[in-house]
C-alpha cells in the first residue's frame, strides 16, 4: 500500500490528498478485503477510519501544522532541522516532564484547543465520547455549547445553554453566550435580558 501511494505521488503525479485517489489505490491494493470489510470500498467507512480522523484532530490540537513535526514529552519541533537543533530539542524534551492527566481530561483539553483554533466541528468530534460517557459534566456541556455556537448550530447551542443557565443562574459566561445565541436567532428581546444580566455580573461583557 505504501509503495502504491508513493508511486501515485512521485511517478504518476496524482493528488494523494484526494479521497477518491486514495480510495482507488486502497481498492487496487485489496485493503478492504484484508480488513474483512464488505461493501463498496470507501476510506470513510473502512475499519479504523474513525480512529485516523481522531488522531489527525489530536495532532492538530497539539499544534502539529506541518510535516515533519517531532513531538516529545509535550514539546513540538516543526520542519526539517539540522542535527544540532534536533539534539537540542531532544535534550530539552528529556528534561521536560509533562503532567500526567486522565484520558478524559486530555480529550477535553484537545477539544478546547481545536475550538480555539476555530475548528468547532473537530472539537465536537473529540467531545462525542465524553458527551456519551460524561454527559452530565458541566465542563463538557459548556464546551459543547461553545462548539455548537461557533459552528452555527444555534438550536443545539440554545438548548444546552438554557439548561446550564437554569442550573446555575449566576454563570455569567453561559448567560452571555445564551444571549448572543438568541441574538443570532433574531430573538432580540429574550437576548437583551440575558446580555444585561451577564453584563451586571461581569462588567467586561458590557463591551464584549
Amino acid at each position: 500500500m505504501v509503495e502504491r501511494v508513493l508511486r501515485a505521488h512521485f511517478v504518476d503525479v496524482q493528488d494523494i490528498s484526494d479521497l477518491a485517489v486514495l480510495t482507488a489505490i486502497a481498492t487496487e491494493a485489496g485493503l478492504a478485503e484484508e480488513a474483512g470489510y464488505t461493501g463498496e470500498p470507501s476510506l470513510e467507512t473502512l475499519p479504523g477510519a474513525e480512529l485516523v480522523r481522531e488522531l489527525l484532530l489530536v495532532g492538530k490540537a497539539k499544534g502539529v501544522r506541518t510535516s515533519p513535526t517531532i513531538v516529545a514529552n509535550g514539546l513540538a519541533l516543526e520542519g526539517a532541522q539540522p542535527p544540532e537543533a534536533l539534539r537540542e530539542f531532544l535534550e530539552d524534551a528529556a528534561r521536560h516532564t509533562p503532567r500526567h492527566l486522565p484520558a478524559e481530561v486530555e480529550r477535553l483539553r484537545y477539544a478546547e484547543s481545536l475550538l480555539d483554533q476555530r475548528d468547532p466541528l473537530g472539537a465536537l468530534t473529540l467531545l462525542r465520547p465524553l458527551m456519551e460517557e460524561h454527559g452530565g459534566d458541566r465542563g463538557v456541556r459548556l464546551l459543547a455549547a461553545r462548539a455548537y455556537f461557533a459552528s452555527a448550530q444555534l438550536n443545539r447551542a440554545r438548548t444546552a445553554l438554557e439548561s446550564l443557565v437554569s442550573e446555575s443562574p449566576d454563570d455569567s459566561y453561559a448567560r452571555h453566550l445564551l444571549g448572543r445565541t438568541l441574538q443570532r436567532q433574531g430573538r432580540h428581546e429574550e437576548a437583551a435580558s440575558h446580555l444585561t444580566l451577564a453584563a451586571v455580573m461581569t462588567p467586561d461583557y458590557a463591551t464584549g
